[in-house]
């Protein structure tokens, strides 16, 4: 995951250039591409951390030579792109330090920067930085409330959250039909965080393919059931599980880019109606 943040920051570069970001077109000379890397001093998420028998319980190594590795790796793609990347390394003990490192930064050119800080970090980054013309990644904090009610337009994150990874864990749980799930919290802030994080408070738009093999329509309905947050439901008549892969994938984009600009909106696809019914009559 965290080797694959450069090549990701090419392809968004090449997507979605910025204003002063140079050109790279096929006759150019090669341009460099210098990308910040922000880390916070003495960051007690890497405390090494050991229980009974000297078991490491908390992974404490740094995701900088990840990067670094990234950008050794990137040395073939970067001369077929002309582009030279290249990595400038800081690191403070306080936002404050690590905003006045990005306003040095960027007044040298740089417009991307990797940020490995905790969520109260990136959130004060954010907030200092609304409206600036760069982009930063988020490269390793799970925290949901950075996708929700701390979400910055040009805050990204190349690291899944806390609700992607118990997503990712009741899917499997639900492939192997095992409904009765016994959750142990420790009484660590990252366990309370990881064991609340399936309780969605965020507006939702649940999209669910009407011959989905994997997920059943009842389970489905019992979800939504007990789902607290504000929440939208689509059904596609021609869906399986795999609704962006699917051989009509183009409603369902277009639903959630509508729902992303406006969640109020219709749906272009006209798949909401009687959704809720539909699960309910399995």
């Amino acid at each position: 995951m965290r080797v694959a943040v450069i090549p990701l920051l090419v392809a968004i570069v090449m997507a979605f250039p910025l204003a002063d970001a140079p050109s790279f077109s096929a006759a150019a000379e090669t341009q460099p591409l210098l990308i910040g890397y922000l880390e916070l001093t003495d960051d007690p998420r890497y405390d090494e951390k050991r229980a009974y028998a000297r078991i490491r319980v908390r992974p404490h190594n740094r995701p900088r030579p990840g990067a670094e590795m990234a950008i050794r790796e990137s040395h073939v793609l970067g001369r077929a792109l002309k582009i030279k990347f290249s990595l400038e390394r800081g690191e403070a003990k306080t936002a404050a330090g690590l905003i006045s490192m990005i306003e040095r930064m960027a007044a040298a050119g740089v417009r991307y920067f990797l940020i490995d800080a905790d969520a109260a970090m990136i959130t004060a980054l954010g907030v200092a930085t609304m409206g600036w013309d760069l982009l930063l990644f988020n490269i390793s904090e799970p925290a949901d409330a950075l996708r929700g009610a701390e979400c910055r337009a040009q805050v990204m994150h190349v690291i899944p959250s806390h609700a992607m990874m118990t997503d990712a864990l009741a899917q499997f749980l639900v492939a192997r039909k095992w409904s009765k799930v016994l959750v142990l919290k420790g009484p660590e802030g990252e366990d309370a965080a990881f064991a609340a994080a399936p309780r969605l408070s965020t507006p939702t738009l649940v999209q669910y393919g009407a011959h989905d093999d994997l997920v059943p329509k009842k389970p489905t309905h019992d979800m939504l059931q007990r789902l607290t947050a504000p929440h939208r439901l689509a059904i596609y008549d021609t869906g399986y599980h795999m609704l962006l892969r699917d051989l009509e994938p183009e409603p369902v984009l277009a639903d959630i880019a509508v729902w992303i600009t406006d969640p109020a909106a219709p749906l272009p696809s006209g798949r909401e109606g009687e959704a809720a019914q539909v699960l309910a009559e399995e």
